[in-house]
């Protein structure tokens, strides 16, 4: 989580807007899916800069305590896909 956090920090720096993000769970075999993962928002086009980016904050920080919690002794790693305007 931390390195999606900071990818959102960096992306606002930058003024550049974040579309939205997604979960991911990667298991012990590598193969990377939605599975268990969060679903993440929906466009955030109409928010701005500053906006996106503290929501997405919000929401990956809450729904990543969430899935640790639903998910005790997981050996699924969650990650992070994060959507922006190019």
């Amino acid at each position: 989580m931390s390195e999606a956090l900071e990818a959102i920090d960096l992306f606002e720096s930058q003024g550049v807007q974040i579309l939205g993000w997604e979960g991911l769970a990667r298991d012990p075999q590598g193969r990377l899916g939605h599975g268990s993962a969060p679903q993440g928002t929906v466009s955030l086009e109409h928010l701005s800069i500053r906006d996106a980016a503290r929501l997405c904050r919000e929401t990956i920080a809450r729904d990543a305590a969430q899935w640790a919690q639903n998910n005790p002794g997981s050996t699924d790693e969650l990650h992070f896909c994060i959507v922006v305007r190019a």
